[in-house]
């Protein structure tokens, strides 16, 4: 497959090799960084999925998305967050993600939890989905 993306100075070609890509579940992506899997889920909100390679299911309870409705608060006074549950095996944890608009609040970790010896992290939220980072 060929993507074009047109810029006003630059036309930028990138070729993806199809047999290259990993077999992954739909909305999921699988990566090897320096021998540790990473895996990135686009999930709904409502949507419950089975981390491939992992014994970890998480649902995606509620997705706040103050950026594209709207709020007076702005990024600080409405942050936008999601409520996750994660499970292992019979034992389940509730976390909220905050989306990092700013290096600080990335720095601060407000948009990543360790939890049952993963990280899972908050890369993009629109509306009713988020992207998940989920590593080891």
């Amino acid at each position: 497959m060929i993507f074009r993306f047109l810029t006003p100075s630059l036309l930028i070609f990138l070729v993806v090799e199809s047999s290259l890509m990993p077999a992954c579940n739909p909305g999921s992506m699988v990566r090897e960084e320096a021998g540790m899997e990473k895996v990135e889920l686009s999930l709904k909100e409502e949507q419950i999925t089975k981390v491939s390679g992992t014994d970890l299911t998480i649902e995606v309870k509620q997705v706040v998305d103050y950026t594209s409705t709207g709020c007076l608060g702005g990024p600080v006074g409405c942050p936008d967050h999601a409520l996750l549950q994660v499970t292992l095996g019979k034992e389940s944890k509730e976390i909220t993600l905050y989306f990092a608009h700013t290096v600080v609040r990335r720095k601060q970790g407000v948009n990543r939890a360790n939890i049952f010896g993963y990280s899972i992290a908050l890369m993009a939220i629109r509306e009713k989905q988020v992207i998940l980072s989920i590593e080891k």
